[in-house]
């Protein structure tokens, strides 16, 4: 229906734009009962559009300024907790926090956005399949 489109087109311009979104948002969207193309829509945005946007700005932006300025360890370990803390949700701060220290880890390793996009983008399958099965 509009009305969950409208809801999608909502939580992508707050979550890319205005950061007020928190977490579980993205789960009632999914949990919600949605058409074949509300859930298509989703599937787009949170698996493919999200990690692509993060990753670009986390690992292509975030990282290498922090790495400038204070070398590798520094920076893995505050552009992570910089990842974590811009999901703003405490209960999966551990969480957010160790899959950015991966990510900027395998950045590091291969200087190449590719692989971490593709690692970002496979978590958020992993957790959309999981939540649209099991709704």
């Amino acid at each position: 229906t509009i009305g969950t489109l409208n809801r999608s087109y909502s939580f992508l311009y707050n979550l890319i734009f205005r950061r007020q979104m928190p977490i579980d948002i993205p789960s009632k969207l999914i949990l919600s009962k949605n058409t074949l193309g509300e859930s298509i829509s989703l599937f787009l945005a949170i698996v493919i559009l999200v990690p692509i946007i993060e990753e670009i700005f986390f690992r292509g932006f975030v990282y290498p300024c922090f790495k400038k300025y204070m070398g590798v360890l520094g920076a893995i370990i505050i552009s992570a907790i910089f990842f974590s803390l811009f999901h703003f949700n405490l209960i999966y701060f551990v969480p957010l926090l160790v899959i950015g220290i991966v990510l900027a880890y395998v950045y590091e390793k291969t200087n190449s956005l590719i692989p971490v996009t593709t690692i970002h983008i496979l978590n958020n399958f992993l957790i959309f399949a999981l939540l649209y099965i099991f709704k």
